[in-house]
C-alpha cells in the first residue's frame, strides 16, 4: 500500500503524540533541534511533512510520549533476557530486529543498564520511527504494557563487566576459551552462574552447561572450585527457560503447508466453534513461525495456554476445554512437553493429513490494475499470511442469568464486573479470516473467491444487509466496511489505507481493547501469584505434625466433623471438589498448607476465585481433614499414588 507521510503523521499527532520528520535514509531529524522540535500542532506537522513528503515519521520517547521502547538490534536477542517480556506494543523494524513499548517510568533514559548487547533503550532524550513509516509495520497490536520490575532493575543498574562473562561463545554455543580471563578468588561463582546463564540463554542444556563449566573452572579459574559447587550453579541455571532459536526453512515450509490445509478445510473451521478454531491456531502459527522447532510429528512450539489465549482473543478456560480439545481430536494438534513451574508447556502442530491444493501455496499472484485499465502481475504472493490482523472478540454479555432465578425470567446481572448497559455488539471473530485471507492475497480478492476460502455457498451473504429477523446481522464484508477496514469496488474487496488502524478504533469502541487489558492484568497477577507463594512464612500445618497413636480408634465422624450414622453425606463444595482433583494428582503436596493450595488452584485457572487460608481449611476439613491429608502422603510413600 501506498504510503502518505504527510496524512500519517497527522493521524499521529492528533492522538496526541508529537511527531517530527526523519530522513529515509539514515533516519536522522530533518528539523534544526531534532526531536526537540516534535509537535501535536497540526499545522507544523503539516509544515514538516510538506516540505519532506518522503520523510520517515519520527516520535520522541519519554515523558513527551508517554513511552520508552525496548530496541532489539539483532533478531532473537530479547531470547537473551533472563524473563520473557510481557505482551504489549511490538513494531517491526527495517532492520529486522523489534521496538517492544512500555509506558514510560520516571528516570529511563537511553542507557542500557544491564541489558544483553544488541539490545538498547529509548527513553527520556530518544527517539523511534512509528508506523506506517517504510519498512515499519505492527507485529503484536496489543496494549501498551508496564514494564516488569526486573527490567526497571536491568535498566536502573550500571554496567558490569564480569571477567568471564563477556564473548566466550558464540550463536551455535561453541566455547571460546581463550577469550575467557582469568577468574580469580572472589569471583568465581558469580563468573561461572554469568556464563552458565549465557549458554542456557542460547539452548544449551543441563549435562552441556555442566560439561562446559567444569573445564573452564579447571582451566580457568584460581584457584578452581571443587566439583560439587561448580554442578550446583550449573543445575541453578539450568533451572531457567533455554533460550529460543528461530525456526528453520523446513519448519516454515511444513506451517505454509498446514496453513494451506486450513484454508482447504470445509468443517473445522467454520460455524461459531470454528472461528475459536481459528483464532487459537493463527495464534499457534504465529508463535511457532517465530520460534518453531521440527520434530517428527511436526513443528513444536512451547507456550502456555493462556498467552495463546489472550493471542487469540478468548478465555483460558474457553481455550483449554473447547479448541483445544476439538482441534487435538481433529488431527490438527496434540500436546507436547508438559509444563512445569517457570516452564511453559508446548504443543505440536501437526503435519497436514492431506496434501494442499497447489493454488493455494504456490501459484498465486498479485493483480493490479494499470493506466489503460487492464490487470497486471506485479509480484508472487507469500505461501503464508502474515496474520497482522488482532484476533477479534465475540460481544460481550450485557445480561447473565442469576442463580436461582425463575424458570423464564431474566434478571440483570450486578457486581463489579456487569456490563454498564446492554449487550455490547461487536463486528465479531468470523471478520478475522476475511482479513487474512486479504491480506494473503495482497490486499484484494473477488467476492466469489471470498465466499470460497470461506466455505460459503452464496458470495452475496459478505454483503447483505441486516433484516427485520432478529437473529439477522449484516455480512462479514459489511461489517468491516462499516469500520473502515475494507472497501467493495464492483465484485472486488480491498483493504483500505489505514486499514490497520481503523480495525483497532474499532476494536476500542466496542470495549475489545479494555477487556484485552483486564485479561492481561489478572494473567500476570495469577502468575505473580504462584511465582511469590513461596516468600509467604508458611503458617504451622497439623498435617506436618504426627498423628496421635489412637488417631484411627473411635468414632471418624468426631474427627472429620461429619454427622455420625447419617446415610446420605452432604455433597463437597466446589473448592473441596477442585482441592481433591489436584490433590488426587499431586498427593505429595499435601503436606502444604491451606492458603498455598488455594492460591495455587486459584493461579492454574482450576477455581475461579482466590480462596483465602481459612476458607481452603474448611474445605479440607470437608474432605476428611488432617485424616484425608495423611492418607495422600501416605499413598506416595508407598507408592500407590
Amino acid at each position: 500500500m501506498t504510503f502518505y507521510p504527510r496524512k500519517c503523521a497527522l493521524k499521529i499527532a492528533g492522538k496526541g503524540k508529537p511527531v517530527f520528520p526523519c530522513s529515509p535514509e539514515n533516519k536522522r531529524p530533518l528539523t534544526k533541534h531534532g526531536f526537540k522540535d516534535a509537535t501535536t500542532d497540526l499545522g507544523r506537522v503539516t509544515a514538516y511533512f510538506t516540505k519532506h513528503p518522503d520523510a520517515l515519521i519520527g516520535m520522541p520517547t519519554g515523558k513527551l510520549s508517554g513511552v520508552f521502547v525496548v530496541d532489539e538490534d539483532r533478531p532473537g536477542a530479547v531470547e537473551e533476557l533472563p524473563h520473557e517480556l510481557p505482551e504489549t506494543l511490538t513494531i517491526q523494524t527495517r532492520s529486522g530486529g523489534r521496538h517492544f513499548y512500555f509506558n514510560y517510568v520516571e528516570g529511563i533514559n537511553n542507557s542500557p543498564g544491564e541489558l544483553p548487547n544488541e539490545i538498547d533503550v529509548r527513553g527520556e532524550g530518544g527517539y523511534v520511527i512509528v508506523p506506517p513509516s517504510e519498512g515499519y509495520k505492527v507485529l503484536n497490536q496489543a496494549p501498551i504494557a508496564d514494564a516488569p520490575q526486573w527490567l526497571l532493575e536491568m535498566l536502573r543498574a550500571k554496567k558490569k563487566h564480569s571477567p568471564g562473562a563477556g564473548g566466550f561463545a558464540g550463536q551455535d554455543g561453541t566455547i571460546n576459551f581463550d577469550s575467557i580471563e582469568p577468574i580469580p578468588d572472589g569471583s568465581r561463582n558469580s563468573a561461572l552462574a554469568s556464563i552458565g546463564g549465557a549458554l542456557r540463554a542460547r539452548g544449551q542444556e543441563h549435562h552441556e552447561i555442566e560439561a562446559a563449566l567444569l573445564e573452564i573452572n579447571a582451566s580457568r579459574c584460581t584457584p578452581p572450585l571443587p566439583g560439587g559447587e561448580v554442578r550446583q550453579v550449573a543445575a541453578s541455571v539450568s533451572r531457567y527457560p533455554a533460550g529460543k532459536a528461530p525456526p528453520s526453512p523446513e519448519a516454515l515450509a511444513l506451517l505454509d503447508e498446514v496453513e494451506a490445509a486450513m484454508w482447504a478445510e470445509e468443517e473445522d473451521f467454520k460455524g461459531n466453534a470454528g472461528k475459536t478454531n481459528w483464532n487459537f491456531m493463527v495464534a499457534l502459527l504465529k508463535e511457532a513461525r517465530a520460534h518453531g522447532t521440527v520434530v517428527p510429528a511436526g513443528v513444536e512450539v512451547s507456550k502456555d495456554v493462556r498467552s495463546l489465549a489472550l493471542a487469540a482473543g478468548t478465555g483460558s478456560t474457553t481455550t483449554q476445554r473447547s479448541a483445544v480439545k476439538r482441534l487435538i481430536e481433529a488431527g490438527w494438534i496434540r500436546r507436547g512437553k508438559r509444563g512445569s513451574l517457570g516452564v511453559a508447556g508446548s504443543f505440536v502442530i501437526l503435519k497436514p493429513k492431506t496434501t494442499p491444493r497447489e493454488t493455494d501455496t504456490i501459484n498465486q499472484v498479485r493483480l493490479v490494475r494499470g493506466e489503460d485499465g487492464c490487470l497486471v502481475s506485479i509480484s508472487r504472493v507469500p505461501r503464508g499470511a502474515p496474520f497482522t490482523a488482532p484476533r477479534l472478540r465475540r460481544s460481550s454479555p450485557g445480561y447473565r442469568p442469576k442463580r436461582g432465578r425463575v424458570r423464564g425470567t431474566r434478571k440483570p446481572r450486578v457486581g463489579p464486573t456487569a456490563s454498564p448497559g446492554p449487550p455490547q455488539k461487536r463486528i465479531g471473530p468470523g471478520c478475522n479470516p476475511v482479513v487474512d485471507y486479504l491480506e494473503k492475497n495482497g490486499g484484494t480478492a473477488t467476492l466469489e473467491n471470498l465466499a470460497a476460502a470461506l466455505g460459503m455457498r452464496r458470495a452475496r451473504d459478505l454483503i447483505r444487509r441486516k433484516t427485520a429477523h432478529p437473529k439477522s446481522r449484516d455480512g462479514l464484508v459489511t461489517r468491516l466496511g462499516d469500520a473502515g477496514v475494507v472497501e467493495v469496488v464492483g465484485r472486488e474487496v480491498r483493504l483500505v489505507e489505514g486499514w490497520l488502524e481503523a480495525l483497532n478504533d474499532e476494536r476500542e469502541r466496542a470495549g475489545e481493547i479494555e477487556d484485552l487489558r483486564r485479561d492481561m492484568k489478572n494473567h500476570a497477577d495469577q502468575r505473580r501469584a504462584y511465582r511469590n507463594r513461596d516468600k509467604t512464612p508458611p503458617e504451622d500445618h497439623p498435617a506436618n505434625e504426627p498423628l496421635p497413636r489412637d488417631y484411627f480408634e473411635g468414632t471418624v465422624g468426631a474427627r472429620t466433623g461429619r454427622t455420625v450414622g447419617s446415610k446420605a453425606k452432604p455433597p463437597l463444595t466446589p473448592l473441596a471438589e477442585a482441592i481433591k482433583a489436584y490433590l488426587g494428582l499431586n498427593p505429595h503436596d499435601a503436606c502444604q498448607p491451606p492458603g498455598w493450595l488455594g492460591t495455587t488452584l486459584w493461579a492454574y485457572d482450576r477455581y475461579p476465585d482466590k480462596p483465602s487460608p481459612t476458607e481452603a481449611r474448611t474445605a479440607i476439613e470437608e474432605l476428611g481433614g488432617e485424616r484425608y491429608l495423611r492418607e495422600r502422603l501416605e499413598a506416595v510413600r508407598e507408592g500407590v499414588a
